[in-house]
């Protein structure tokens, strides 16, 4: 893995992600779906993702207090001053379902009266900002962010769309098996990135990726330009903030002091009922709904 430089990536499709991306929950599959999957991942042959990381150092964190956020619209801390309030702006989607749009640089809880104050991660060597109170936890005490970008590309563009113009039930299929392999890839990214961390006397944290928490879909943009993904990876980023090619993958990875195990390398995890607040699907999750998650 060559940092700053676009690299290939080889993955295998977990057939229990596949099944998973489209709703399955540990029920057994009949021999007819056994053999559409068996297809599908036949019809990825020998494509492989694309990848490129950048390392950034981190110039500061800031995030507020653990418990400066109880509650979902702010918390009253015992008076006049101290009630909190949330910069989110909420709305509803057509099934009535909650969701939370966040501007970059503008995710965070202030003071009533008060102006703003950044919450988030501030990168050396570039104008990309994270805002959010979650990304700056997580990346609480660590020294550099990678940042890092994986795709499968147009060829993959190309094989969805031939595969759903030829039965809905096989695009289906493959579309699910294509979520699996650039997760897969993103994965084998997260493993070449711990080797390298471990080499240099550092350890790595878990990938959190725009959307999580609330880090917003809207520094997508900013993410891209700053690693160079458009021009290297030929990814592009809609005006609702969705990447091109659609199975592509963007992520921040904290890189700590000393190596995993080691009492220089703790870290305080963010606590677990934290991690959903903010996020678009936090009251209409299927992953929490079966008592699993999308975090590590």
């Amino acid at each position: 893995m060559q940092r700053g430089k676009p690299f290939s990536v080889r993955a295998q499709i977990d057939e229990r992600e596949a099944l998973g991306y489209m709703g399955y929950r540990g029920q057994g599959i009949d021999a007819a779906t056994r053999e559409r999957l068996t297809r599908a991942k036949a019809a990825f042959g020998a494509l492989s993702a694309q990848a490129l990381v950048c390392e950034f150092a981190i110039v500061a964190t800031q995030a507020e207090p653990a418990g400066a956020m109880d509650g979902a619209l702010g918390h009253v801390a015992g008076g006049r001053a101290d009630v909190w309030q949330h910069r989110a702006i909420e709305d509803f989607d057509e099934d009535g379902n909650p969701v939370f749009a966040f501007d970059a640089g503008d995710a965070t809880w202030q003071r009533a009266g008060e102006a703003a104050a950044k919450t988030g991660v501030d990168l050396e060597g570039c104008t990309l900002f994270l805002p959010g109170r979650d990304i700056a936890r997580h990346l609480a005490g660590a020294q550099r962010a990678a940042l890092l970008a994986v795709t499968l590309g147009f060829p993959c563009e190309m094989l969805l769309k031939r595969e759903k113009a030829l039965g809905a039930a096989a695009g289906l299929m493959v579309d699910a098996c294509a979520s699996a392999l650039v997760e897969g890839a993103a994965n084998e990214v997260s493993r070449l990135l711990e080797e390298d961390a471990r080499s240099r006397g550092l350890r790595t944290g878990q990938r959190f990726s725009p959307g999580y928490g609330d880090l917003p879909l809207s520094v997508q943009p900013g993410f891209i330009a700053a690693i160079g993904a458009d021009k290297a990876l030929g990814i592009s980023v809609t005006p609702a903030n969705l990447l091109i090619p659609t199975k592509t993958i963007t992520a921040v990875v904290g890189l700590f002091p000393g190596v995993a195990g080691s009492d220089s390398a703790a870290v305080e995890p963010l606590p677990a009922e934290d991690r959903c607040v903010g996020c678009r699907r936090e009251f209409s999750c299927p992953l929490r709904e079966a008592g699993t998650r999308c975090w590590a």
